[in-house]
């Protein structure tokens, strides 16, 4: 919600273009660390939760959208925000359809 509030403000400011961001957040186990040569390292995070992650990104959140997988919305949404469901996706690399929901305003 910050992110998304503060490319508002950021847009207010710019003229000529107005930047988009999508967000999407999914749950579970990863692994992170650096990855790469003594040369060139990189500090990313890999596995089935990252990939499904960047699928629903990349294809189902519309801009200013933030969409989230089920396992978030039940462990770290509900209660603060409201959340939507959207429905059940195919996504690219998985056999089974992915729940995803919207996230909405904050709840008082």
């Amino acid at each position: 919600m910050a992110m998304r509030k503060g490319l508002g403000e950021l847009n207010e400011e710019l003229t000529d273009r107005q930047l988009e961001v999508r967000i999407a957040v999914n749950s579970g186990i990863a692994t992170a660390g650096d990855i790469g040569s003594p040369k060139r390292r990189e500090y990313t995070v890999l596995g089935d939760v990252v990939n499904t992650c960047s699928r629903m990104q990349s294809s189902l959140c519309a801009p200013g959208q933030i969409v989230i997988g089920r396992r978030t919305a039940a462990a770290q949404v509900e209660g603060e925000f409201s959340v939507r469901p959207l429905g059940s996706f195919k996504l690219r690399g998985r056999k089974a359809e992915v729940e995803v929901y919207e996230v909405g305003e904050a709840k008082p």
